[in-house]
């Protein structure tokens, strides 16, 4: 949750207002009369006064750029007003500098009612009504939508009015500017002439106003005007490649469109064509924007600052347009400089909202383009905030997006390929991935790419001959075996960087990356790792196969001391100068089109720097800089796997785990392989989650027995967290444990297995549902098969697709045993499964939440709340996997029902004796039927069981009897009244995304209903969801 604070500042002019002669007022006004523009012609009858005005905001940073462009432009087009107007801004920014007597004396306040609890915090921080404060003197008019009702601002004293609603709903300067003029209006400024409001466009192309006549930029209602305006202005060359920018129409309509400008000049500036749009939802907007009548996307690749609020069906509208589609950050209220000096890189909130949830609709490669800085305006003599470029991360962003593009472009036959396979340690028999087996994983991939158009030369493509290949000329061998150097060398299959070449790539790094590559590593010259003497030269050796245009190549190792298992993962250790060296030699040397990394536990996504939002001192990202990266991972190792989506920048394709074969201790393995999961994804985005998580495991570890056998003592530390040396020797354990249970080996990327493996995995599978009918055992087994078939021919078919700058569908992952539907894979695997919120996890840490509420309301009051009301967001619900809901199910007195799979099946009621104090009731304000519609379900069923229950002390069931007794005085028949009494969950109707505390949060909505502004939230939020119902108008409920 962000902080509120509050900002304020006066304006003064240094010149007299009064004016002592009528005849100098008459000559004053003639002089304006010839003196102002002609767009300020309706403005001239204004006159001047001698009173100063003071007119006050209330509202988010993000409406202070527009608010002070339209108070730049009032006072262009009325100079009398000059010197007489103060301005001042109360955002969340500025707290410490807020001067409370001169907001409580604004003659006009305008109240951004979405922000009460802002005005609550200034309110006790200073102990005064502002409300009350202002209206005695002034007017306070109140905009926009807030979790109170209108009522509860106008009756005290607060303004409402349709027409300053409109303005401010619509948005863009016109509005902006008539808005004030309003407000000033209010204040008794006379003459100011407002036009009424001017409906935005939902949905829209744009351009900045480099090249438009329009101030702020230009936004084009279709792709016909559009193009037409870009061609008229030579901007829409053909066979130039063209990249869409996503982002939210207030981008626009609140003039922030710094950053996107910024965008659109990078890549105008690299001989591309920019093609930047706006509208909500996200997926929505890129399917309607980008493709043609013909089905055609109109871009080569994305770039996105949208989908804060993807779906788990968004990945699907973007499948259609088929191109990558890269993920654009912004710091939410941080500057450049406190980003770069964070550890973390991006905040909880940042990190959810901005990397986690895009990663639902399939965005890749996160790049932060945008920080939040302090701007001193030196005309108007104010201070705010904006959102403005962070150039060279900008610069990155394009270059990745085009190299992306370049993919597409290239013909097939040219494209420079790197595979890249994981040899740790150093040595021959040290090549393979997780459960993936390489040599023939090679062949299959290799095969399909030469029959794809892809040059491999004379290459033998069999398993056989590719294994021998690696081993024998192309691994890595440590420094203490120089005789198997001077061995690969001379089948001279190796390229070499010289010393000379190595120190001015070096040199291109930002200072602090290389400062600290020479602090761990030492100079380049004394490097003895992966080097070689030649006659007259010392060179580090990049060991490599070239199949034609293909390079077969080992990742470097992490490290090469003896105590290589605690330098695999660690995270403040530099990569070593031949790390360096090669992934320096990709991208300067070969220009290599994108890097496939095979299989999972590779070392790229785990060198030091932030833990996600990276930036150019980070080492994942200078190392890789703008590569494509596309990682083949096991669908199980979903922890991990997200690190390589964060910090390496990948997309992945994941793959099936072997067949396997039931076991009560392979079950008990992949529920720990899931807990280890679990606290993985947890560890930057709830620690507090992360704290079970990581008990729960050590729990695991000792029923298992794993700690036994490890001899290890498994304990947490002082704050709760793991030893991650311990960690990584559990998971390599488990490896070899779950080996047991698979008698046909490793699996073959993209190969389907037998029907008698399938058969038993399926049997493995399904055998967790024991309870299950056996007709429906039959059912979900063949739907399992299907599953098993699909995924082989997706495998392969989303990686030639991905190399083509094609788009990998985005879906869930897990063990498929305790997540079935981690089945098909060839996807780019996300870190929830909706099924299993609320998390056992989160419903612990939900019921002390619900508990310590109870307990301090009774403190406070005497007496249990009678009900309680929640606003659910389905991001939210994506942090903290159901804790919210978790106290909603506690406070019903009912709880979640797990399967063998930790699924959610169900909910039951908690015994009154057990429970101990009434059942509180509760509604629900949520915004996440759509993304959790299960857990909307399973909400829905705790009431109406809850309900039912005729015990004392049952708030839930009074205020049903209350509500249905009120329905059927206002008409409703007995049934119809029961049946609406028991709805507790309200929202917008399905597929509706026009409510405006909706769009405030996504930046998008507008108003455009014909009744009476006054009752839109409650038309719009009020349908119900639950007990018969799902979307339907229940208004009068």
């Amino acid at each position: 949750m962000f902080r509120a604070f509050v900002f304020s500042t006066s304006i003064f002019s240094n010149f007299s207002t009064k004016l002592s002669s009528p005849l100098l007022l008459l000559l004053l006004q003639s002089c304006l009369l010839f003196a102002l523009p002609a767009a300020s012609q309706s403005d001239r009858e204004a006159a001047p006064e001698s009173t100063q005005i003071s007119i006050s905001y209330l509202f988010s940073d993000g409406n202070m750029t527009g608010t002070l462009g339209a108070y730049r432009t009032l006072m262009q087009q009325n100079p009398a007003l000059q010197g007489r107007v103060s301005l001042q801004f109360l955002t969340e920014s500025f707290f410490d500098e807020a001067d409370p007597v001169v907001i409580a004396n604004s003659d006009v306040l305008v109240l951004d009612m979405m922000n009460q609890s802002m005005l609550d915090r200034f309110n006790k921080a200073h102990g005064i009504d502002l409300i009350d404060s202002i209206t005695k003197q002034g007017k306070v008019i109140a905009v926009g939508i807030g979790v109170q009702p209108i009522e509860y601002f106008t009756e005290q004293g607060a303004v409402w009015d349709e027409t300053a609603l409109a303005y401010w709903q619509f948005g863009g300067q016109q509005n902006q500017l008539s808005l004030m003029k309003f407000s000033l209006q209010q204040a008794g400024i006379k003459g100011l002439s407002i036009p009424p409001p001017q409906p935005g466009l939902k949905f829209g192309y744009y351009y900045p106003s480099k090249h438009s006549s329009k101030p702020g930029g230009q936004a084009f209602a279709s792709w016909d005007e559009f193009a037409d305006w870009m061609e008229g202005k030579g901007l829409m060359q053909a066979g130039k490649s063209r990249v869409a920018i996503g982002f939210y129409k207030s981008t626009f309509y609140g003039s922030e469109t710094e950053v996107v400008d910024a965008v659109i000049a990078e890549i105008e500036q690299a001989g591309a064509i920019a093609i930047p749009f706006f509208g909500f939802p996200g997926h929505v907007a890129f399917e309607r924007m980008l493709i043609d009548e013909n089905g055609k996307a109109r871009a080569d690749v994305g770039l996105s600052f949208l989908m804060r609020f993807a779906n788990f069906d968004s990945s699907k509208s973007l499948a259609n347009i088929n191109i990558p589609i890269l993920n654009l950050a912004t710091l939410y209220g941080r500057s450049e400089q406190e980003w770069r000096d964070s550890s973390t890189g991006l905040s909880l909130f940042e990190g959810t909202f901005q990397v986690a949830v895009p990663e639902l609709a399939g965005l890749i490669a996160p790049t932060v383009v945008g920080s939040r800085e302090r701007q001193f305006d030196a005309a108007t003599n104010i201070s705010i905030v904006v959102d403005k470029p962070i150039a060279p991360r900008v610069e990155m962003a394009v270059k990745r997006a085009l190299h992306y593009a370049h993919l597409a472009k290239k013909p097939v036959q040219d494209r420079r390929i790197a595979l890249m396979y994981y040899n740790y340690p150093a040595g021959k028999a040290n090549i393979g991935a997780s459960y993936l087996n390489i040599a023939e994983s090679l062949e299959k991939i290799l095969k399909a790419m030469r029959k794809s158009g892809y040059d491999l030369g004379n290459a033998d493509l069999s398993a056989a001959s590719i294994l021998a290949d690696i081993t024998s000329r192309a691994r890595n061998i440590g420094s203490y075996a120089p005789g198997d150097l001077d061995e690969m060398l001379s089948q001279n299959s190796f390229a070499k960087v010289t010393m000379e070449t190595y120190n001015t790539w070096l040199e291109a790094f930002d200072p602090l990356l290389r400062k600290k590559i020479l602090k761990d590593w030492g100079s380049a010259a004394e490097e003895d790792l992966m080097t070689y003497q030649f006659d007259d030269h010392k060179a580090f050796i990049v060991p490599r196969l070239e199949y034609g245009n293909i390079l077969l190549m080992p990742q470097p190792v992490r490290g090469w001391s003896e105590d290589l298992e605690k330098l695999y993962h660690a995270d403040d250790l530099a990569p070593h100068h031949q790390y360096v060296a090669v992934y320096s030699w990709l991208r300067n040397k070969v220009d290599i089109d994108a890097i496939v990394h095979m299989g999972t536990h590779g070392t790229l996504e785990w060198l030091d720097g932030k833990d996600s939002g990276l930036s150019r001192e980070d080492a994942p990202d200078a190392l890789l800089g703008d590569i494509p990266n596309i990682n083949i991972y096991n669908v199980d190792v979903v922890g991990e796997g997200l690190v390589a989506r964060r910090r390496g920048m990948a997309t992945l394709v994941d793959h099936m785990v072997p067949p396997f074969i039931a076991s009560d201790l392979y079950s008990d393995l992949a529920a720990l392989n899931e807990t280890i999961n679990d606290y993985h994804n947890n560890i930057h985005k709830n620690e507090a989650l992360a704290a079970i998580y990581a008990r729960q495991i050590i729990e695991q570890l000792q029923t298992t027995g794993i700690a036994k056998s490890l001899d290890i003592e498994a304990t947490l530390g002082a704050n709760g967290e793991l030893d991650h040396e311990i960690l990584h020797e559990v998971e390599e354990h488990m490896v070899e444990l779950r080996a047991q249970f698979i008698p046909y080996g490793l699996h073959t990327f993209g190969e389907l297995p037998t029907e008698k493996m399938r058969r038993t995995t399926v049997e493995a599978i399904t055998s967790i549902d024991r309870s299950q009918l056996p007709e429906f055992k039959l059912y979900n087994a063949q739907q399992i098969d299907n599953s098993i078939i699909e995924s082989a021919s997706r495998e392969i078919g989303s990686l030639l697709n991905s190399l083509s700058g094609g788009f990998v569908s985005a879906g869930s992952g897990g063990v498929p045993i305790r997540n079935p539907d981690a089945y098909p894979t060839g996807k780019n695997f996300y870190g929830i499964d909706p099924s299993k919120v609320p998390k056992k996890a989160a419903w612990e840490l939900g019921v002390k939440l619900a508990d310590q509420m109870l307990a301090d309301h009774l403190a406070e009051h005497g007496e249990y709340p009678q009900k309680v009301s929640f606003v659910i967001w389905g991001d939210e619900t994506m942090r903290h996997e159901g804790i919210l809901e978790s106290q909603i199910f506690y406070l019903l007195g009912t709880k979640p029902i797990w399967d063998g799979r930790n699924k959610v099946v169900g909910v039951e009621v908690i015994p009154s004796r057990e429970l101990g104090r009434p059942r509180i009731d509760i509604i629900i304000a949520s915004a996440a039927e759509g993304m959790f519609n299960n857990v909307t379900v399973l909400m829905d069923q705790a009431v109406q069981k809850v309900k039912a229950l005729e015990e004392a002390e049952n708030f839930v069931r009074d205020h049903y009897l209350a509500t249905k007794s009120a329905l059927i005085d206002l008409g409703y028949s007995e049934q119809d009244a029961d049946q609406r009494a028991g709805v507790r969950i309200f929202d917008e109707p399905p597929g509706t995304y026009n409510l405006n505390t909706s769009n405030i949060a996504a930046a998008s909505g507008t108003w455009d209903s014909e009744i009476g502004m006054a009752n839109d939230y409650i038309n719009k939020m009020g349908h119900g969801f639950g007990n018969g119902f799902w979307g339907e108008p229940m208004q009068d409920v």
